[in-house]
């Protein structure tokens, strides 16, 4: 018989249910005299409750509240259109920038980027590459955005009957190992988003350290925290009704929050946006930036171990482009030499040769526009953003091979011809 097999003696059962019931009299009489023991006893009690009936679960992202950031509008727009878009772009901003810019100079007035998403001269020159009359192109470009915000966008969007027939990924080396993004899972789209996704899968990629961890995993422990942006939509809904019956409707809504920032268009810029702080001007001329110092930030090493994190959200982006069978065209976007100068050796080689190598794996189109002869040093305003004539050169080169692959434009001449309401082209 082993030791922890010996019966226990009547004796030491008696000494031991005393001593359990005096530690048990001992902690009833502090969580009497203790208000901080009855409130986190009721936090856990309602927590527990509220995790079994899921009072909260059908709230829809459209509705959810949050500082204004840049994925937060364009999913509040992507979510609220008639019918899906031909079309979805991919990108940071590098992409974002030239787009928004090119369509103010084609369509001749000022575009608030806060509403702008949809791409009017692409969709007019696709459209007339392809000869269909009403074509839809979404710009789902992300100042700062990560091959991962790509990845959860896709997997919180771009879905069922909402899903495109293809997705244009526009990228560059920093897309991968941006020494400014702590990890993947720490970045607005993705803190945004994954409540509509599950992410459990991908934890380890997302949060690869304990301690980035902890966040994730109290909110799936902790209903309350989970859930804290569906109680706001409810208590604003609340005392949103109280104010409005209680003042006679002189009260019914609250004032949006505004800044006056007319020279804040800038990429490092942070994220949040309200209508009207960035506006991509039509016509405007846009003098050379010096950006210099802001990418040594971000270039300081090759951070190889995001790189491998965002070459893994890579691969299941295009895994579940595959699976959703969304055809995909990848984008090497162009940059001056200075950027690429400031880059640490080796990484733009590991950068092109990932990308190649996936790319050959799924059987994609990659088209590298890095060419100084396309994109000479006047289409850029700092060492790596377009200017609305860099952004018209851009397009007409990705239109060209999208009407090209033979695959990529009977996608869209198949969802055209389907009689889906799209408006007309330049029209937003």
């Amino acid at each position: 018989m082993f030791p922890n097999q010996l019966p226990i003696k009547p004796a030491c059962r008696a000494s031991l249910c005393q001593r359990t019931r005096h530690l048990a009299v001992h902690i009833l009489h502090h969580f009497k005299r203790s208000p901080a023991l009855q409130a986190l006893a009721l936090v856990l009690a309602l927590n527990l409750l509220l995790a079994q009936a899921q009072p909260l679960k059908s709230t829809h992202a459209k509705v959810l509240p949050k500082e204004h950031t840049w994925v937060w509008g364009t999913a509040r727009e992507y979510t609220s259109m008639e019918s899906p878009p031909d079309v979805v772009l991919f990108g940071s901003s590098l992409l974002l920038h030239p787009l928004c810019l090119a369509d103010a100079s084609y369509l001749k007035r000022d575009l608030d980027y806060a509403t702008h998403h949809r791409c009017a001269y692409m969709e007019d020159l696709l459209s007339r590459r392809l000869g269909i009359a009403r074509l839809t192109c979404f710009n789902f470009a992300l100042p700062g955005g990560m091959i991962s915000d790509a990845w959860i966008i896709a997997r919180a969007l771009l879905k069922a009957e909402r899903k495109p027939e293809v997705i244009v990924v526009c990228m560059t080396a920093r897309d991968f190992m941006d020494n400014k993004v702590h990890c993947a899972g720490a970045t607005p789209a993705f803190r945004y988003l994954r409540r509509f996704v599950d992410t459990e899968a991908v934890a380890p990629l997302a949060f690869p350290h304990p301690w980035q961890r902890a966040e994730h995993y109290l909110s799936k422990v902790c209903y309350l925290w989970e859930k804290r942006l569906d109680m706001q939509v409810l208590l604003s809904s609340l005392l949103t009704d109280w104010l409005a019956a209680a003042t006679n409707g002189i009260i019914s809504q609250g004032q949006p929050y505004r800044l006056d920032l007319e020279d804040s268009r800038r990429a490092n810029r942070p994220p949040e946006i309200e209508k009207g702080m960035y506006m991509a001007k039509a016509d405007e001329y846009k003098p050379f930036q010096d950006n210099t110092r802001e990418y040594r930030r971000r270039f300081r090493s090759s951070n190889k171990k995001l790189f491998a994190i965002e070459t893994e959200f890579f691969r299941q982006l295009l895994s579940y482009a595959r699976q959703e069978q969304m055809a995909v065209i990848l984008v090497n976007m162009p940059l001056t030499r200075l950027n690429l100068k400031l880059m640490p050796a080796g990484v733009y080689r590991d950068y092109l040769h990932t990308v190649s190598e996936l790319a050959g794996e799924f059987s994609l189109p990659f088209i590298d526009l890095n060419d100084e002869e396309l994109f000479p040093s006047f289409y850029f305003y700092d060492t790596c953003h377009m200017n609305a004539e860099g952004g018209k050169q851009l397009i007409g080169k990705i239109v060209d091979s999208m009407a090209a692959d033979v695959a990529i434009s009977a996608a869209v001449r198949q969802r055209s011809s389907s009689g889906k309401l799209a408006g007309q082209p330049g029209q937003i």
